[in-house]
């Protein structure tokens, strides 16, 4: 049985203790700290023993490893005496808001025999899943390129996040989500960063993001957070060789449309285009293209987080999100700030 302590029951806190750990069999809270008399309430409420501190929660034997869901700028301070007591660590993302905190962090668990998770949950997206199926199955040939957006349409959310210290703005609300997908999708070392940032809305901090990554395979991916799209474009545009993948968002509508028969020695008739005739845009011919739904389910088999948690700590298993992913996202919500900043694309070397 795996036992874990919470720091922080708020919205992430509280998703953790009763949608995620009750479909786990070998998962138990043992009890929860917060500093808010709201959220104690609603966590008794729930059923789950308060304790009387953060120093009271980690000196409990019975805790295995502690789960940091507070806002950001606590990350570090609560996952470090978390490993200095012995514990073993889950922490929210961004784990930190700095490469120089995260390496110290990993340091310390490296010294005191502990793992540190960071609980990137949208590796377990459905759509994300089935993408990386039909990636693995080449089902639109070789990958040319990627676009990956979240779009809203009322703003960066109330309280902690609309600020700067406290490690608020979608870079490091959303960013870090789609971030982390690119890079396990890719699966190779990135190598520059151009970005921009919206301010919009007046917030001291970024309500919205466009950053194009080049990897060192040549690809390319636009990722594009936004709070400002009254009318929302595709949560994925996929291009490749043979075919085009469209999802529109998580309710698994899109479509993919794939070359099953050649076209480059058909004779294409120029059609009208507004005032003009154009065959570049003309449609191929029926046969030669397919299209079929985005599928709903996915195959793949993988252990959910939790069970990757348990694989590490008590079977010596491999960990889902390494800290060298984790270490890459945080170099490149970096490289994104300075972008932004300078106006001009970043060299990235990650062996930094």
């Amino acid at each position: 049985m795996l036992n874990v302590g919470i720091i922080g029951y708020g919205g992430m806190g509280r998703f953790h203790a009763t949608e995620l750990i009750t479909k786990e069999s070998e998962v138990n809270v043992c009890g929860f700290y917060d500093i808010s008399p709201v959220r104690q309430e609603l966590a008794q409420t729930d059923g789950y023993h308060k304790y009387s501190s953060y120093a009271d929660l980690l000196s409990d034997p019975k805790v295995d490893v502690v789960l940091v869901a507070t806002p950001n700028d606590f990350h570090k301070k609560c996952v470090q005496q978390a490993l200095l007591s012995g514990k073993n660590v889950i922490c929210e993302k961004p784990v930190c808001l700095s490469v120089a905190d995260f390496d110290e962090l990993t340091t310390l668990a490296d010294k005191k025999h502990l793992r540190l998770f960071v609980h990137q949950n949208r590796r377990w997206d459905e759509d994300y899943l089935i993408l990386q199926e039909l990636f693995a199955e080449q089902v639109i040939g070789s990958l040319l390129r990627v676009e990956s957006r979240v779009q809203g349409d009322h703003g960066v959310p109330s309280g902690w996040r609309q600020e700067k210290a406290r490690g608020g703005g979608m870079v490091l609300d959303w960013g870090v989500h789609l971030l982390d997908q690119i890079v396990d999708l890719m699966g190779c070392s990135i190598k520059s960063v151009y970005a921009s940032l919206s301010y919009a809305l007046g917030y001291e901090v970024d309500d919205g993001c466009t950053a194009i990554l080049e990897f060192e395979n040549g690809k390319f991916v636009e990722m594009n957070v936004d709070t400002t799209n009254f009318i929302k474009q595709s949560r994925w545009y996929i291009k490749g060789t043979q075919g085009t993948i469209m999802l529109n968002d998580w309710d698994m509508e899109g479509a993919i449309v794939r070359q099953v028969a050649g076209w480059n020695s058909e004779e294409i008739g120029a059609i009208q285009a507004g005032q003009g005739l154009t065959r570049t845009l003309a449609p191929l011919s029926e046969g030669i293209l397919e299209k079929r739904s985005f599928p709903k389910m996915s195959q793949k088999q993988v252990p959910s987080f939790y069970q990757n948690v348990i694989d590490v700590t008590q079977k010596n298993g491999k960990m889902r999100i390494s800290y060298q992913e984790v270490r890459t996202v945080l170099k490149i919500m970096d490289a994104i700030f300075v972008s932004a900043e300078k106006n001009q694309v970043i060299q990235l070397s990650l062996q930094d």
